[in-house]
């Protein structure tokens, strides 16, 4: 699940959907290897599976029978994953500092694993410099090299260049170069890119008598070679490959969600350190008031029915959690998920509860609200509305209201499908959520 906030997509923020990849038959790595974690983010198991109904009016039959929940319990949870012992101890042997930028402080190291001849990677150039310049007291960038050589003939010289310009504290300028001038020096010889190079230097004012020897000097070989087998060691086959806080992430490499994830790992300072008192009056009716920019949905909340889920979306209400975070997943014709200030899918409020299923309650018509979850009694902060029946859900996701009043408004939520959509586009928000109680 998700902690971060909404992001306005700008022109370097746009969605690096590919990346530069050698065949499966060119890939060679470590015995070593560590494959990257993995988070459970999806509110809703298996989607790709469920096909939504063609009507959102219809009810239909349930596919399976399932009996109710006991007691939901609730327990105390971490908010975000500790960084991974293999990726420490790795990354901790590769921390030149002449390829950083940012504070030694920073509360958040982004380290980057890039190919100079990559054209995705001289495209997360610019988001790297925007990332920096946003964020110029949280964020250190630590560029490592990963030259492609199966597929990028002057990757290794290219990195070479940096590494021989980064002990004369030229790194970022070379950097620099070296992606925006990509298309002119990638169709080059390596003999006439040697002189490119050199030529470079020059113009970047350096020492070209120190940059022609360091060039390939045995230091500076060597400290491309130790850093592409870091990533080797960690599994990292393609470039860009971006680390954050020492945890392998598998992801969009746009400003948006790189900045998403910075927010859910900050999540933690917002988070709840207990479980929620049960407060919630099962003989009470509860009603959501949900703004939008679009217009009010109103949910009547089943206090009776999901006491648990209920308390939990009120406190989460009353409290600001969901102030701003937007429908970070919105699927036409089948759901709206919503209720992770990061968007990302991610974020826990600092406990998690078990299911409350009840045989009365199924998902067979629009509007139904249910509770997001990562596995079954992993219910947090993330909900989701359907948009028309979806018996397939029905037994494993707690039903904890319906929508009365604004499926008009709904049905005018910008759909985002953080999986496969090629913009992903700023999320509709959650401007506010009134509690009104009966």
């Amino acid at each position: 699940m998700s902690k971060f906030t909404a992001l306005v997509l700008t022109i370097a923020g746009i969605l690096l959907l590919s990346a530069c990849q050698p065949s499966p038959t060119q890939i060679t790595t470590s015995a070593s290897q560590t494959p990257s974690a993995t988070i459970a983010s999806s509110p809703v198991a298996n989607q790709a599976t469920i096909t939504p109904s063609s009507s959102t009016d219809a009810t239909v039959i349930p596919t399976h029978a399932f009996t109710a929940s006991g007691p939901a319990t609730c327990q105390v949870v971490q908010t975000v994953p500790d960084p991974q012992a293999n990726v420490v101890t790795l990354m901790d042997s590769d921390t030149q500092t002449s390829r950083s930028m940012g504070p030694k402080d920073a509360s958040i190291v982004l380290d980057v694993f890039s190919d100079f001849q990559c054209p995705y990677c001289a495209n997360f150039s610019p988001v790297l410099h925007e990332l920096a310049q946003k964020y110029p007291k949280d964020i250190r960038v630590v560029f490592h090299y990963l030259p492609l050589t199966q597929i990028h003939d002057k990757a290794t010289l290219a990195a070479q260049a940096a590494e021989a310009a980064a002990l004369q504290g030229y790194f970022w300028a070379m950097h620099d170069t070296l992606f925006a001038s990509q298309s002119q020096w990638a169709s080059m010889t390596l003999d006439e890119f040697t002189a490119w190079l050199k030529d470079q230097a020059k113009a970047l004012n350096m020492n070209t008598t120190k940059f022609n020897s360091d060039l390939t000097s045995k230091d500076v070989i060597k400290a491309v070679t130790d850093s592409a087998s870091v990533a080797a060691q960690l599994n990292i086959q393609s470039t860009p490959s971006v680390i954050i806080n020492r945890i392998l992430r598998s992801s969009r490499n746009d400003v948006a969600t790189i900045t998403s994830y910075m927010d859910f790992i900050k999540l933690a300072d917002k988070a709840d350190k207990t479980c929620p008192a049960l407060t919630v009056d099962v003989n009470k009716q509860y009603t959501a008031t949900l703004k939008t920019e679009k217009g009010d949905v109103v949910i009547s909340l089943f206090a009776d029915k999901a006491p648990w889920a209920v308390n939990s979306f009120i406190h989460l209400a009353q409290t600001g959690w969901y102030t701003g975070s937007g429908f970070f997943r919105v699927i036409t014709g089948y759901i709206a998920q919503a209720g992770d200030p990061s968007n990302t899918g991610l974020g826990t409020p600092g406990y998690q509860f078990s299911n409350e299923v009840s045989p009365d309650l199924r998902f067979d018509k629009a509007g139904m609200v249910g509770m997001a979850n990562a596995g079954a009694d992993t219910n947090g902060s993330q909900f989701f509305i359907t948009y028309g029946p979806i018996p397939d859900l029905d037994g494993k996701y707690t039903i904890f209201g319906e929508v009365i009043s604004g499926m008009d408004v709904m049905q005018t939520i910008r759909p985002r499908n953080p999986d496969s959509d090629a913009i992903l586009f700023t999320p509709d928000p959650i401007l506010s959520i009134t509690i009104e109680e009966n």
